[in-house]
C-alpha cells in the first residue's frame, strides 16, 4: 500500500518513471534472492515467501527515500473526506474490488466445482498470458493520467483523437501479441513439460486475452477520464457477475475450457456496453463544425 501510495503521488507530477524504477528494484532483489536460493540449495516455500517479503520492504525503503527527496518530508496526519470525496473514491474502490472478484473467481470455481489439474491448465494459460499483459499494463499506466488531461482540459475532439491512437496501439499489440501465442503454443507448453499438454489448446483459445482486456480496459480510461468512473464501476460488476453466472455453468460442463470460454464472452459484454455507453455521450466520433477544419 505504502509503494503505490508514493507511485500515485510520483504519477501526479508525471514523474512516471519512478513507477518503473520500484518495479525494477522490487524484481529485481526478488530475483536476486531467489538464484541465490537455487544456487545454495535453500529453495523452499518458506525462503521463497521472505524473499518476497524482503524485495516488498526494500522497494517500500528506496521509493519512501526518493518520495521524501522529492516532496520533503511528509507528516500523516489523519482527516475526514468530504461526502463527495467518500462517494468517488468509493466508485475506484468497488471498480477495483470487481476485478478483482473478476479476475480470480475462475480459478476458485475451477478449484470447487472441477478438478485441481484444471485448474493447474487454466492458471499455466493464464501466467503465460500475464507477461503481455504486464506489458501492456505498463503502457497503460504512463496514459492513465493523460486520459485525466485530456478529459479535463481540452475539447472532446482532441479527447477522442487520442484516445483512438491508444485503442490503436493496443489493437495492434493484443492482436500480434495473441497470433505469436496460438502460433507457438507448443514451444511455450514443451518448456514446462508433457505433463501440460492441454494447456497448447488453453493458450489457443485464450489467444483474443490480451486483445479484449487490453481495450475493455482503454474504453473504461475514457470513461473515468471524463468523469464517468461511476458508470465504468457498475460495468466493471455486471461483467463480474455474468462472468460468475457463465463459470457456474461452463465450468461443470467442460471444466476450463468453460473457464476459458466465460472470461471471453464476459470481456466482450463489457467491451459492447462499454462501446454503447460512450457512443450514447457522443465520445466515440468527432464534431465536424465545417468543412475545413
Amino acid at each position: 500500500s505504502i509503494l503505490r501510495l508514493w507511485v500515485s503521488a510520483f504519477q501526479g507530477i508525471d514523474k512516471l518513471e519512478m513507477w518503473a524504477f520500484m518495479e525494477v528494484v522490487d524484481n529485481g532483489v526478488r530475483f536476486l534472492g531467489i538464484l541465490i536460493l537455487f544456487l545454495t540449495g535453500r529453495l523452499t516455500v518458506l525462503s521463497v515467501s521472505l524473499t518476497y517479503l524482503l524485495s516488498s520492504a526494500v522497494a517500500t525503503c528506496v521509493i519512501t527515500y526518493k518520495a521524501f527527496k522529492q516532496f520533503g518530508f511528509v507528516r500523516f496526519k489523519p482527516m475526514f473526506l468530504s461526502r463527495k470525496e467518500l462517494i468517488e473514491s468509493s466508485h475506484f474502490s468497488l471498480n477495483f474490488l470487481g476485478t478483482t472478484i473478476f479476475f480470480q473467481v475462475n480459478k476458485i470455481l475451477l478449484a470447487r466445482f472441477s478438478s485441481i489439474s484444471s485448474v493447474g491448465i487454466y492458471s499455466y494459460a493464464e501466467k503465460v498470458f500475464s507477461i503481455f499483459i504486464n506489458l501492456l499494463g505498463a503502457f497503460q499506466t504512463t496514459t492513465y493520467s493523460w486520459f485525466f488531461r485530456y478529459g479535463k482540459n481540452v475539447k472532446k475532439e482532441k479527447f477522442v483523437t487520442f484516445s483512438f491512437k491508444i485503442v490503436l496501439l493496443v489493437l495492434i499489440y493484443g492482436v500480434l501479441s495473441g497470433i505469436l501465442v496460438f502460433l507457438t503454443a507448443p514451444l511455450i507448453v514443451k518448456l514446462v513439460g508433457s505433463g501440460f499438454k492441454e494447456s497448447i489448446l488453453a493458450l489457443r483459445i485464450l489467444s483474443p486475452y490480451p486483445l479484449l482486456r487490453g481495450i475493455a480496459i482503454v474504453l473504461g480510461d475514457m470513461m473515468t477520464g471524463k468523469d464517468y468512473q461511476k458508470d465504468r464501476m457498475i460495468i466493471t460488476w455486471i461483467g463480474a457477475i455474468i462472468n460468475i453466472l457463465l463459470n457456474l455453468v461452463l465450468i461443470i460442463l467442460y471444466g476450463w475450457l468453460g473457464a476459458a470460454i466465460a472470461t471471453m464472452v464476459s470481456y466482450v459484454i463489457i467491451i459492447v456496453i462499454e462501446v454503447f455507453f460512450l457512443r450514447r455521450k457522443g465520445l466515440l466520433y468527432k464534431q465536424i463544425q465545417g468543412r475545413d477544419e
